[in-house]
């Protein structure tokens, strides 16, 4: 989470692998790239993020997929 924290402006440092090779190993297909995805959101809406907040995770989440789903 220190990734998502530092590219949301947080304080937070991340000093591990990149996500292509910190993933590699596990095969992630894309339905699981998906389901990953629905529970994230099920989990902003428990918490009640903002649609606007909950947007921006999504999208810098989304922006991973690539390095992350093996295709």
């Amino acid at each position: 989470m220190s990734m998502v924290c530092q590219v949301t402006g947080g304080a937070c440092e991340y000093t591990g692998r990149d996500m292509k090779a910190a993933h590699a190993h596990l095969n992630i297909t894309a339905a699981e790239w998906d389901r990953m995805v629905e529970l994230f959101k099920q989990v902003l809406d428990k918490h009640e993020v903002p649609e606007t907040e909950s947007g921006e995770l999504l999208e810098i989440i989304g922006s991973t997929r690539g390095d992350i789903v093996v295709e």
